[in-house]
């Protein structure tokens, strides 16, 4: 197997980020991409990223230069990198020209729900984002499918 052309860091505790990884593994048809979440891989480091960068921003480190792009910038580079998403790069970058891509992915990363992994927080004096989480609502039975549970 190829060497991946960019290292794409999300948060493995954000379910929206974990979604987007299993797209990208769809769409990655030419394996150009290693998609790790920063808690659990600390290449990040070599770019000079922190933890603090990466709560806030996905980003995506290119291999052969180790240049780090967040949050907008890195949609756009995925979108470069990933031969099913040329069509949209136009479009991708009006909005990056007209400051709309930023603020929208400011405003979706920053109402992402965390969920911290019970393998890491079950530990005492646990980080303050395993007591500080967003819990997800019950789920209810669904009264149309007698013993499946699903969101109403």
């Amino acid at each position: 197997m190829t060497e991946p052309r960019a290292l794409v860091f999300i948060d493995g505790w954000c379910a929206q980020c974990r979604a987007a990884a299993r797209v990208l593994a769809r769409l990655d048809r030419c394996h150009r991409l290693s998609v790790r979440s920063f808690r659990d891989d600390e290449r990040y480091r070599d770019a000079g990223l922190t933890p603090d960068d990466l709560l806030a921003r996905m980003y995506v480190v290119e291999v052969a230069t180790g240049r780090a792009h967040g949050g907008y910038g890195a949609v756009q580079v995925l979108a470069r990198l990933l031969p099913l998403l040329w069509p949209l790069r136009p479009v991708l970058a009006v909005a990056k020209w007209t400051g709309q891509g930023d603020r929208l992915y400011d405003y979706l990363a920053a109402r992402r729900r965390i969920i911290p992994d019970p393998r890491t927080c079950a530990v005492p004096h646990a980080p303050a984002e395993c007591t500080d989480a967003l819990v997800p609502p019950p789920m209810d039975e669904d009264p149309d499918r007698p013993g499946m549970r699903g969101r109403r």
